[in-house]
C-alpha cells in the first residue's frame, strides 16, 4: 500500500486520496466496533472490486447487513466506484465515536456527475443499532434515480439456511441459522428518504427473496437535487442474546425506533 496514504492522529484516521488498488487492505484498517458489533470500513454502496465489507458479531461473521448495504442507480448504470472515476474523495474514521464519514465525487462511463457524502456510525448507547446517512447530488444528471436499501447476501445459501423474513411499508426483516452450528442472527431495518429535504413520494417496492429483503425507490433528480437516505439497522443473535422470540425482538426494536 502506497506510504502516508493514512493520516493517524489520536482519535482519527484520515484518506485524502481515492486508491482502488489498496482498497481492501485500506477497509480492513478502518474498522469500526462498538463491542457488539464490528465493521470494515466498507463501502455503503455497491462495489464490484475486491472488498472487505464483513461484519461481526462478538464472534460470529454475519452476513445480513454487511455488503449489499445499499445500490444507488441511474437510469441504466449502477453507482460503482470500481468502473466510475473519482474525482475527490475523502474517508475519515472517527475512532472513539465510532463512525466512518466518506464523501466523493464520482462520474459514470456515460459522463453523469454525482456528489455522495456518507456517514455510518455504530451506536455506543445501543449497540445493536447502526445508523446510515447517505446523500446523493446531482451536478449534471436528470433523469431517474433508484436507491435500494438491503439486508443480506445471496452468497450466505453457502453457510446459512433462511428462517424468517418480512417486508412492510415500515421495516424489513430477515433471520438466518447457521448450517455449522446452532446459532441465529436477525437483522431488521427502516428508512426514510428526503428530497431537498422533504419527504420524497415516490413509490416504494418491497423485495423479499430467500437470502435478500429491502426495498426499492425510484425518483426524479436534476443538477442541483439533493437525496438525503437514512436507515436505521438493528442487529441481534442467538449465541449472545436469548434464541426466543429473536426476529420478533428485531422486528419490534427497529419499530419503536420509529
Amino acid at each position: 500500500m502506497k506510504e502516508n496514504l493514512l493520516q493517524f492522529s489520536a482519535w482519527k484516521i484520515e484518506q485524502n486520496e481515492w486508491a482502488p488498488e489498496a482498497e481492501s487492505e485500506i477497509q480492513k484498517q478502518l474498522a469500526l466496533s462498538n463491542g457488539y458489533i464490528s465493521q470494515y470500513g466498507y463501502a455503503e454502496e455497491h462495489y464490484s472490486a475486491e472488498n472487505s465489507a464483513e461484519e461481526n458479531l462478538r464472534g460470529i461473521t454475519s452476513p445480513l447487513s454487511a455488503g449489499n448495504i445499499l445500490s444507488v442507480r441511474l437510469h441504466e448504470e449502477r453507482l460503482d466506484l470500481h468502473n466510475w472515476t473519482v474525482e475527490k474523495f475523502y474517508r475519515c474514521l472517527h475512532r472513539h465515536e465510532p463512525k466512518l464519514e466518506r464523501s466523493f465525487t464520482a462520474v459514470s462511463p456515460t459522463g453523469n456527475k454525482l456528489e455522495v457524502r456518507s456517514c455510518r456510525q455504530l451506536l455506543t448507547e445501543n449497540p445493536h443499532a447502526i445508523d446510515i446517512e447517505y446523500i446523493v447530488r446531482s451536478v449534471n444528471y436528470s433523469g431517474p434515480i433508484s436507491f435500494l436499501p438491503l439486508l443480506g447476501d445471496p452468497a450466505a445459501e453457502e453457510y446459512w439456511y433462511p428462517m424468517l423474513s418480512e417486508v412492510d411499508g415500515e421495516y424489513a426483516a430477515i433471520s438466518l441459522q447457521s448450517r455449522s452450528e446452532n446459532v441465529q442472527i436477525a437483522v431488521a431495518m427502516s428508512y426514510r428518504l428526503l428530497k431537498n429535504g422533504q419527504p420524497s413520494t415516490a413509490k416504494q417496492i418491497r423485495i423479499e427473496k430467500r437470502y435478500v429483503v429491502g426495498y426499492s425507490v425510484t425518483d426524479q433528480i436534476a443538477p442541483g437535487d439533493e437525496f438525503t437516505l437514512c436507515i436505521r439497522k438493528y442487529v441481534t443473535d442467538s449465541r449472545n442474546f436469548p434464541l426466543h422470540n429473536l426476529f420478533e425482538d428485531a422486528i419490534a426494536s427497529i419499530s419503536a425506533h420509529e
